[in-house]
């Protein structure tokens, strides 16, 4: 009997903590960005008014990709003005690139700190050469084309933003025997009377979603933009996947390397 007793706790526990009834851990991708989610929850604490709370830390990460500039204007002004800067043409060790040969740029540029990144060190290996040439002929044409390379090089380039947050979410319960919802509401913000909202749904196998939605009590409003206030309102994100696959939009990143991505997985 009492070996009975002892296997029916422990089924009952590990059916207990297979069923999730609040977040606690996990990282899930949004389908309509390059984006993810990591969150980990504290367990839930009973709140004078007869409601559930839990504490979130929630790390939003996205990747975004760089913009092309046309700057050609103004560095035929700036040009005009001074010529070629000569602080562009200094290296480490304030010697003039116009002056050294590929052998000792090379050289120079292998003495970087090694904590430099990748993408840093690649890029400076690119540039080189096209700098020492407009240095050399300080011509506009030489300098356009050398503002024209950074540019297109910052176009194709990525860079992943993280920002964390921690937020209070209570517990909403549904129908008899269905997961609770658990929401974060912040206060209203004029003129548009706009809620953030941010909703961990329950779904299939034990997992979570994360919602993120404007709710606008002053629809017919408009916003310090001009824009009615009624466009803001609705779902503005939406965290639902464990497996999504992302083309990489760029061809570069500011980073070391991609693991630093801490999403589901990472982009190719």
């Amino acid at each position: 009997m009492k070996i009975f007793l002892l296997s029916f706790a422990f089924l009952t526990l590990t059916v207990f903590a297979q069923d999730e009834t609040y977040p606690k851990v996990g990282v899930i991708a949004s389908n309509t960005e390059i984006a993810s989610i990591n969150y980990s929850c504290m367990r839930p604490k009973d709140d004078k008014s007869n409601y559930r709370t839990i504490e979130c830390e929630i790390s939003y990460q996205t990747i975004k990709k760089g913009e092309y500039r046309n700057q050609r204007e103004l560095i035929e002004e700036e040009f005009k003005k001074s010529g070629i800067p000569t602080d562009m043409c200094v290296m480490y060790g304030k010697k003039n690139i116009a002056n050294m040969t590929v052998a000792e740029v090379q050289a120079e540029l292998n003495k970087i700190d090694n904590t430099k990144n990748s993408f840093a060190k690649e890029m400076l290996y690119e540039l080189a050469p096209i700098l020492q040439k407009m240095c050399k002929e300080k011509t506009l044409e030489s300098l356009i084309k050398f503002v024209e390379f950074v540019s297109m090089k910052e176009a194709n380039t990525c860079e992943i933003e993280t920002s964390k947050t921690k937020e209070i979410f209570r517990e909403l319960p549904q129908n008899k025997g269905e997961r609770s919802l658990w929401i974060s509401e912040q206060s209203s913000i004029p003129p548009c009377g706009r809620k953030d909202i941010i909703k961990f749904i329950p779904t299939e196998k034990n997992w979570w979603h994360l919602q993120y939605e404007h709710v606008v009590l002053n629809k017919q409003a408009k916003d310090d933009n001009g824009k009615l206030c009624k466009d803001l309102d609705g779902v503005r994100n939406i965290f639902n996947s464990t497996a999504n696959t992302w083309n990489f939009p760029c061809k570069h990143i500011k980073l070391s390397n991609r693991g630093a991505w801490n999403g589901p997985f990472n982009p190719k």
